[in-house]
């Protein structure tokens, strides 16, 4: 039924949303190891956060915001 297609297409999309960071978690977590930054510099870099929450972060029990990966990209040199 229609109702029954609904409930997948969310299903599917909690799915890829979750997919989707958890990709995200490991690419800046691998990245902030390569660069050798510190929790603290790290959280620095994106947005003013404190270092505890690029620990919960990489714990998977907060995700990296929109406004977070901006200030990321925006305080690498071009």
């Amino acid at each position: 039924s229609i109702l029954d297609r609904l409930n997948e297409f969310g299903e599917q999309q909690k799915k890829d949303a979750e997919s989707i960071h958890a990709e995200i978690r490991a690419f800046m977590a691998s990245l902030r190891h390569k660069m050798g930054e510190t929790a603290a510099q790290f959280a620095a870099r994106s947005g003013g956060v404190k270092a505890h929450y690029i620990y919960m972060i990489e714990s998977g029990s907060r995700r990296w915001s929109a406004e977070m990966l901006t200030h990321f990209v925006k305080s690498i040199p071009s």
